[in-house]
């Protein structure tokens, strides 16, 4: 009897220690998992502010002890107990912002998403895909929120059933604290996570409600933008048959340049208008906003607009036209040229080689451009302007004092005739037209003659109308004639610089 107890306390006692052995190993499992887990959870901001709120709470609960106790201490207990409160007063101001502290504030998740704005027009269509863009960044921010704080929620439930597990085999006082804030943080977590699931999911319909009128807008604009440029086209078509009508039935090369500029500007006029109008619910708003915006404009774009002005002036004033050879002035510097386009904002002239080319800037060729409102500053020379197609031009010659002066004076005047007769004609007729418009005295366009002193003799200056293109080439041709019929005289003579000593004083002298 004795050794079957012996053998049943023997046999408890092996069970025993195998069990003990088991719950060991069962409590440092246990430890080993909480302790991974309490590490993940350590720089989880949300795990900081909610223990910093309840140590706030603590604190509060402690300092209102503490001054319950104050109002009954003793007088030896006062001065401690005030330490103490000054103490804990201090501690909660650092700790002040968690005053109105709650889980949904510190996760910041969006309350509302961004309010929808209607596209009421095709200007405001990358205003729609950019809120459409930040509507579904709202949603994943708010959804990756919520699938994070859920993963939380999950380790804290996890926390959470390891210490009940632990307590259960090593219950201690700390274990039992805190296992209860475990308890209590899981309940917070769970609590919140049903309500901010419950606010998605209203958040989610609102930016799928708002995205879905955002798409119908955009819809809307782009079904209005594709009848817009079938009108443009249309607008263009047209303009383009206009174009091939002029170029058929006008035979007039300016004419048909003119009709195309404005036909041109008629059609950017019809396209501006029609782009500013067509997709604009509020017209009113359009007109304050353009007027505005042109007040501004005209302020920092004074040249421009002087520009605009000076072409509008252009136009409808008369003073030039393109095929117009003219003269203008830069900076000390001439230009002399054919306008061969006027356009919104400046002149394009084509410099070509004339007597100024010649004599003084030596280079021609350039595309030179002028701004309009050059009209209104400067001096710019038309040569051929209405019905005048001729420019006087002259030449001068300096004959000896000895030379036979009338003689030479005929030559010089019939070498002229000869070459510039048509050109006095032509001139003749483009005067007597250009008097139905201008006040004009008849001064002649005959060539005219000028007999002139000068220091080494006597200058002939012969002066006759060419045509405004080839002034300089009808230079040339005269000069030459005048220059070839002259070496045929003897008793005349080119002078030049130079001097002449006289020694017989009883010789005549010229004259």
């Amino acid at each position: 009897m004795r050794f079957l107890l012996a053998i049943f306390l023997l046999f408890g006692f092996v069970i025993a220690e195998d069990e003990f052995s088991k719950n060991l190993e069962s409590i440092y499992n246990l430890k080993e998992k909480l302790h991974k887990i309490n590490d993940e959870l350590k720089e989880n901001i949300t795990i900081k502010n909610y223990k910093n709120y309840q140590e706030y709470l603590k604190l509060k609960n402690e300092l209102k002890d503490a001054n319950d106790s104050l109002i009954k201490a003793k007088k030896t207990q006062r001065e401690q107990l005030e330490s103490k409160i000054k103490i804990l007063e201090d501690k909660l101001n650092v700790l002040k912002d968690y005053e109105t502290y709650s889980i949904v504030k510190y996760l910041n998740l969006p309350s509302e998403p961004s309010e929808y704005k209607k596209i009421s027009n095709i200007y405001l269509v990358l205003e729609g895909l950019s809120e459409r863009k930040q509507l579904l960044n709202e949603n994943k921010e708010y959804e990756s929120k919520l699938k994070d704080f859920t993963s939380l929620v999950s380790k804290v439930e996890q926390k959470t059933k390891l210490l009940q597990s632990l307590y259960e085999l090593e219950p201690s006082e700390n274990l039992n604290q805190e296992l209860v804030y475990s308890i209590k943080e899981l309940s917070d977590y769970k609590s919140t996570l049903e309500n901010i699931t419950n606010a998605y999911e209203i958040f989610k319909v609102k930016v799928a409600n708002s995205i879905k009128l955002i798409n119908a807008d955009i819809k809307k604009q782009y079904d209005s933008a594709i009848k817009f440029i079938a009108i443009i086209i249309c607008i263009f078509i047209a303009r383009y048959l206009v174009g091939l009508i002029l170029r058929k039935y006008v035979d007039d090369k300016d004419k048909v340049y003119t009709s195309f500029k404005i036909l041109n500007i008629f059609t950017f006029i019809i396209v501006t208008m029609f782009s500013l109008f067509y997709f604009v619910e509020n017209i009113s708003y359009l007109v304050s906003v353009l007027g505005f915006a042109s007040a501004g404009l005209a302020i920092a774009m004074k040249d421009m607009f002087m520009s605009l002005l000076g072409w509008v002036t252009l136009q409808f004033g008369g003073g030039f036209h393109v095929g117009d050879r003219i003269k203008a002035t830069k900076n000390g510097v001439t230009y002399v040229g054919d306008i061969i386009d006027i356009s919104l904002l400046k002149m394009t002239i084509y410099e070509d080689v004339t007597y100024t080319t010649f004599l003084t800037n030596r280079r021609a060729g350039r595309i030179i451009y002028i701004p309009n409102n050059y009209i209104f500053t400067e001096l710019i020379s038309n040569y051929n302007y209405s019905y005048m197609k001729t420019v006087w031009d002259g030449i001068d010659i300096v004959l000896d004092f000895s030379s036979n002066i009338e003689k030479a004076k005929q030559i010089i005047l019939e070498s002229a005739q000869t070459h510039t007769q048509a050109f006095s004609d032509s001139a003749k007729k483009a005067i007597q037209k250009m008097r139905n418009h201008y006040q004009m005295k008849n001064s002649g366009t005959d060539p005219k003659m000028f007999v002139m002193l000068e220091q080494y003799g006597v200058k002939i200056s012969i002066w006759y109308m060419a045509n405004s293109r080839e002034a300089l080439k009808m230079r040339s041709i005269v000069s030459e004639e005048i220059i070839k019929r002259l070496k045929e005289c003897d008793d005349i003579k080119l002078a030049f610089p130079s001097q002449t000593l006289y020694l017989d004083k009883r010789t005549n002298q010229p004259f």
